[in-house]
């Protein structure tokens, strides 16, 4: 089950397809030639691990990942194993290694380097350390090591070899936030030499503000801010549709509720009737766009609920309803699954319930609800909902 992978690739040719029909190749053409999306856009592939390491975090699912999971982390890892690149030897030895969870300065070299890429942000390519691709890549590449030690493929060169560059994927951070001499404590430059026009910085959509969610890369609260803060002020406005609904996700992590409100309304107003299609900018565009209505439900159940998955565990941190800049004083998700199990979250003002709806044919693993306003994990049971303040919680499995 060990990779074989080439010094060198051909992106176009091993990535997953930016645009795809249904042979699933490339479809993404211009002139008679695969596009700059297609060329460039190589976050997909860990777009789509990603994707997969969720799917078996929420759902346990070993055999799904031995047939399907598996073989797509696998490969995944194996196109950015070959893809980055070593940094000079000097540099090297200087270098900080941060992987996905940390960051390091601007000025400070990377262990791995990945050059000529396009991030999320489609004005900016070729560019060097795209502080997107970098943490997405470190993601597909430690969840493949994950995964092969789940199924017993490792310890093996190569699985080290994957944890080796992640670990060595920089994410750049830069003390000076520019144009913006009023932000202290940092911000994440969108690549290495960004921006390229320092007067006027300009980026196409969310790119860098996406690294705390969907990303979860670790990063302090005043810094997660600064990033929302610039980027909102240098976003064409005529961008995507999904950019507003990851600003107000943001915004709700932080905990300012009133930058989150008319960003979040903003998420769902290039639906267009009489169909309530979405469309890429708010003249038209792209039809229907499903970045855009994907990045509103993103708004939607990992905004207003403040869920985050993670590795044995989801986290919860929801904001208050009024945090949406609408008239909701109640919002619910309803039957989101989890290890085999159904369970609900109502979030008001100032309270949170959790319920667990079906622990699902027997086979389900028991969980249990841990939060700040309770001295001890509660076990979750079907009929008995457990309500608290309005505050961070966790739903995991039950101590046996």
């Amino acid at each position: 089950m060990q990779p074989g992978y080439a010094a060198r690739v051909a992106p176009e040719a091993t990535m997953f397809p930016w645009e795809s029909a249904a042979l699933g190749v490339e479809a993404q053409f211009g002139g008679g030639k695969i596009g700059h999306w297609g060329v460039y856009e190589q976050h997909i592939s860990g777009d789509i691990a990603l994707a997969a390491r969720q799917y078996w975090y929420t759902t346990g699912d070993r055999r799904w990942l031995r047939d399907v999971g598996f073989p797509i982390a696998n490969g995944t890892a194996s196109f950015y194993a070959a893809r980055v690149e070593p940094a000079a030897a000097a540099a090297a030895a200087a270098a900080v290694a941060v992987g996905n969870n940390a960051s390091s300065s601007a000025s400070s070299p990377a262990a791995f380097v990945i050059k000529g890429a396009m991030g999320p942000d489609e004005y900016a390519y070729p560019v060097d350390d795209s502080a997107y691709t970098n943490a997405v890549a470190a993601i597909a590449l430690s969840f493949a090591a994950e995964a092969a030690a789940e199924l017993g493929h490792a310890p093996a060169p190569c699985y080290d070899d994957f944890r080796r560059k992640a670990a060595g994927l920089v994410i750049l951070v830069d003390d000076a936030v520019p144009t913006r001499p009023d932000l202290a404590g940092g911000y994440h430059p969108e690549y290495r030499g960004f921006p390229k026009d320092l007067q006027n910085p300009t980026v196409k959509q969310a790119d860098t503000i996406m690294l705390a969610y969907p990303l979860g890369v670790a990063m302090d609260a005043r810094v997660l801010a600064n990033d929302l803060s610039f980027y909102n002020g240098i976003t064409d406005p005529n961008g995507p549709a999904m950019t507003w609904a990851m600003f107000a996700i943001g915004w709700f992590s932080v905990g300012n509720f009133t930058a989150s409100q008319p960003l979040f309304r903003r998420g769902f107003a290039n639906v267009q009737p009489p169909f309530d299609v979405w469309t890429e900018t708010p003249g038209g565009g792209t039809v229907n766009f499903i970045t855009g209505a994907g990045g509103f439900l993103q708004s939607v159940i990992f905004g207003t609920s403040g869920m985050r998955i993670a590795r044995g565990a989801l986290n919860f941190d929801p904001p208050p309803p009024s945090a949406t800049g609408t008239n909701a004083t109640k919002l619910t998700v309803h039957s989101f699954h989890y290890l085999g199990n159904r369970l609900r979250q109502e979030v008001t003002a100032d309270a949170v319930t959790y319920e667990l709806l079906d622990g699902g044919d027997g086979s389900a693993q028991a969980l249990a609800l841990d939060c700040r306003f309770s001295t001890s994990k509660q076990p979750l049971e079907v009929g008995k909902p457990l309500t608290g303040p309005r505050d961070k919680c966790s739903i995991a499995v039950a101590a046996k």
